[in-house]
């Protein structure tokens, strides 16, 4: 008897939750009306989307909840042992290609490393004119361009990049067509550039590569299609501000936003955890709310994943916060929508000296850490600017601890930018080099004497490099225009237009 109503009274509770549980669909805090500009006016945590108790209700709830342990790592199988770079070295001196056939680029070119310039001048010679080996062909020109700007190792270089471009599908063939292209341009072949070049216009080409090449094609023959194509796929690159500012954008003057999805239940209790972890200051939890329905919310409508994309950056989650923004100014872009996307961060400028350039310090810590103060890369280096523990010592500071104050961090990382800007008087070279150091800024100054600053900056032999200084580039010129307010060193993007065309020496 007491078992059956033990029973009754369980059905009755789970009937009234279900009776009083919002349907799947039916979503009363759905919030359309609101822009996300009126959410960057005001304060966040006055916006009130649900009676108090309601939020204390979560809050209660959520203390009570134990963290989710991360599952446990799968057991990977042991690397097969690689062959020593000086078996890579011996092969190559002795011409038993066949023996390297599964080694990578890296592999080879460490091998390569071994070889001094006549045994590579000697190698360059014995691969033939075939397309067999097109690995150690390809870099084998990569190597070669250690020793520019010899006029007979440009041409045998160029001879195995064509090769390699030219020989079908293989993983190299892209790279070699770019390299190709570059080295073709600064050499003053137009048309020859342009064949290269045009093996790019695949879509299905590494888009850092179509990036460039579609930039080139139009620079050196003017076809609409490839400016266009160029606006279309990667309006925010520097590449097509360069072509034509903002042409690849449709703007608006603000973006609505729906604080809730109409479908997902699951998906809208994850963002009245995040909002209740927020209001209590607890960021980390909120971070880690959001983290786990990232891929849900990427499903939503745009609206929502403006709203989502707000909440990401008051949880700190801000390169999953670029990226889904990136995504959705494709759509449409109104300034609101932007500054989600190069975020102003007072806390930062206030750490700056009054004669630091706030827009170009802004876009270098937006590229190197993503405003994340306890970013560590694999290299060591450390914080919102990513400083190097021997560059901090350089800079007079022996303590390496106080890197991880973001304020220190800033201060140390500006000094040494300063350094750079006056050692190089140019802002790119100084980028350069705090990603890649000095030494090989100075050593690609001599491979590749220009007076085109974007062939120099496209002719980098580092994609990391390339990448990072055009980043920072279009992060400086969208920071000058959405805040003028702050101070900026001055028009520097625009003087890689203005020197765009200039004959190469």
């Amino acid at each position: 008897m007491r078992v059956g109503f033990f029973w009754a009274l369980v059905a009755s509770a789970v009937l009234v939750a279900c009776a009083s549980a919002p349907k799947v669909g039916e979503s009363p805090s759905v919030t359309v009306a609101r822009s996300l500009g009126e959410f960057q006016k005001g304060s966040w945590v006055e916006l009130d989307f649900y009676p108090p108790a309601s939020r204390d209700g979560v809050l209660a709830r959520l203390d009570k909840m134990p963290l989710s342990e991360r599952p446990p790592r799968r057991r990977r199988n042991p690397p097969r042992a690689a062959i020593a770079p000086e078996v890579v070295a011996r092969h190559l001196r002795q011409g038993r290609f066949e023996r390297l056939a599964r080694a990578d680029d890296r592999l080879l070119l460490q091998g390569l490393g071994f070889l001094d310039r006549t045994e590579m001048l000697r190698l360059a010679g014995r691969l033939g004119s075939g397309c067999a080996h097109l690995g150690v062909r390809y870099t084998t020109a990569a190597r070669l361009e250690i020793f520019f700007p010899d006029d007979d190792v440009v041409r045998k270089s160029l001879a195995h990049y064509g090769k390699v471009a030219a020989c079908g599908s293989s993983e190299f063939r892209d790279r070699a067509a770019y390299r190709q292209g570059m080295i073709l341009h600064w050499r003053g072949d137009r048309q020859g550039a342009a064949r290269a070049f045009s093996l790019l216009r695949d879509r299905r080409v590494d888009p850092e590569l179509r990036l460039r090449g579609l930039y080139w094609l139009h620079r050196l023959e003017g076809k609409p299609a490839d400016r266009g194509a160029l606006l279309r796929e990667f309006p925010m690159s520097l590449h097509a501000l360069l072509t034509e500012q903002e042409a690849g954008l449709v703007w608006a003057e603000d973006s609505p936003i729906q604080t809730r999805s109409r479908s997902h239940q699951f998906l809208n209790r994850k963002l009245e955890e995040a909002e209740a972890w927020i209001r209590s200051g607890d960021v980390r939890r909120a971070a880690r709310a959001l983290a786990r329905v990232v891929k849900p919310a990427m499903r939503e409508p745009a609206g929502f994943r403006i709203y989502f994309s707000y909440l990401l950056g008051l949880g700190e989650l801000n390169q999953t916060k670029f990226w889904m923004v990136t995504d959705l100014i494709r759509g449409q872009a109104s300034p609101p929508l932007l500054r989600l996307l190069f975020p102003l961060k007072p806390e930062i400028t206030r750490a700056l000296d009054v004669d630091s350039d706030e827009a170009l310090l802004l876009s270098l810590i937006r590229q190197e850490s993503k405003f994340d103060a306890g970013a560590l890369s694999h290299a060591g280096a450390v914080g919102l600017m990513q400083v190097m523990p021997a560059t901090a010592e350089r800079v007079g500071i022996a303590e390496p601890g106080l890197l991880w104050d973001p304020g220190e961090n800033v201060r140390v990382g500006t000094r040494y930018l300063h350094q750079l800007l006056a050692q190089y008087e140019n802002v790119e070279l100084a980028l350069a080099a705090y990603n890649a150091g000095p030494h090989r800024v100075d050593d690609w100054l001599k491979r590749y004497p220009t007076v085109d600053r974007m062939i120099f900056l496209d002719l980098i032999p580092f994609k990391e490099t390339r990448e990072y200084v055009a980043a920072i580039a279009n992060n400086y010129w969208w920071y000058r225009r959405l805040y003028p307010e702050i101070r900026a060193g001055g028009s520097w993007v625009e003087t890689f237009a203005a020197s765009a065309g200039e004959e190469s020496r």
